[in-house]
């Protein structure tokens, strides 16, 4: 992220508009930071004979962004699938399908009206050997998912819709001889950051884990007093004939890091055009909504500059 080496030693100004929202009208007053965290653990393996492989893909999540989607209760705010080989005997071969079946129609129930999880089950019987994963390090693996935080941490005191810290494991990679655990953490509140990378080092530790952290970016506090927003609120409300929405987004934007680089006498806001699946490739953006942004935005700057005056600047309401 170059923002992140940007200097700012000659900006003398106290406003700041940046111009990072996807809804016209909604205007962020904060935002979350954030890390991602890797958690690494050693696994052991031994050699087995097996009469009978189970490829089971777990498909139908719907996956999406790991801070703006967190609160919807999805079974990952990321992942939208995962597969896992599994090996046994003949004997045996029967009882593990029944026990997928079950689980299936458990997970299923668990996140109705939420996901469309499904199973994809591929069989395949040959009498061979195959390098496994010990009970030791399965318990372990199981361990570690257990206690891995994921989902709403805690919720905005302000806005109980609006999450405050999250983490989300991302992805769980077998590779070598190591399972790799993928997690991504926010927090709009910096001193709940560092209390969640601390849980996941003790957490390492316990789990003989190894962890590393990277990506670390700030958040941007909300401002409990701020005469931009008052303007913003004002012009909007003069241009649209209703009320602006002022809120925060449990996601990272620039104004973290400018935040951090200016000051906190700095007062910023965040606003955007009307944009469509962001991130996506169906992203598709509004034009017209550009035209009337570029229109709130040149009254926003007049706002500013008046001060506190009647600050309409002769907007005509649009339909």
């Amino acid at each position: 992220m170059i923002k992140k080496y940007l200097g700012f030693h000659d900006v003398r100004g106290t406003y700041l508009i940046n111009l990072d929202a996807e809804e016209e009208g909604v205007f962020i007053t904060s935002c979350a930071g954030g890390v991602r965290t890797d958690l690494s653990l050693p696994l052991a393996y031994e050699t087995k004979a097996y009469e009978a492989e189970v490829l089971l893909t777990l498909e139908g999540l719907r996956g999406g962004h790991s801070g703006l989607d967190i609160g919807f209760g999805r079974a990952n705010a990321i992942a939208s699938q995962g597969s896992i080989r599994l090996h046994t005997s003949r004997e045996r071969r029967a009882a593990l399908l029944e026990k997928l079946c079950f689980l299936e129609r458990d997970v299923r129930q668990g996140f109705a009206g939420t996901e469309e999880i499904r199973f994809r089950i591929e069989e395949r019987e040959r009498q061979q050997e195959a390098r496994v994963l010990t009970r030791g390090s399965v318990e372990k693996m199981i361990q570690a998912i257990t206690l891995l935080p994921c989902g709403v941490l805690t919720w905005d005191r302000g806005n109980r819709e609006l999450a405050q810290t999250s983490s989300n494991a991302g992805s769980m990679t077998i590779a070598e001889d190591r399972v790799t655990f993928l997690c991504s953490g926010r927090s709009s509140v910096r001193r709940e950051k560092e209390r969640l990378k601390e849980y996941m080092q003790v957490l390492a530790q316990a789990l003989g884990m190894q962890c590393r952290f990277h990506g670390d970016y700030p958040q941007w506090e909300y401002r409990s007093q701020s005469r931009l927003r008052k303007i913003c609120g004002e012009v909007y409300a003069a241009y649209a004939g209703k009320d602006a929405v002022f809120t925060g987004i449990h996601a990272g934007i620039e104004c973290g890091y400018l935040a951090k680089k200016l000051g906190s006498h700095i007062d910023m806001i965040s606003c955007g055009a009307n944009l469509y699946d962001v991130h996506t490739p169906a992203e598709r953006a509004d034009v017209e909504s550009f035209y009337r942004m570029e229109e709130i935005l040149i009254a926003v700057l007049e706002g500013i500059v008046k001060d506190g005056r009647d600050i309409t600047c002769g907007l005509q309401p649009f339909l």
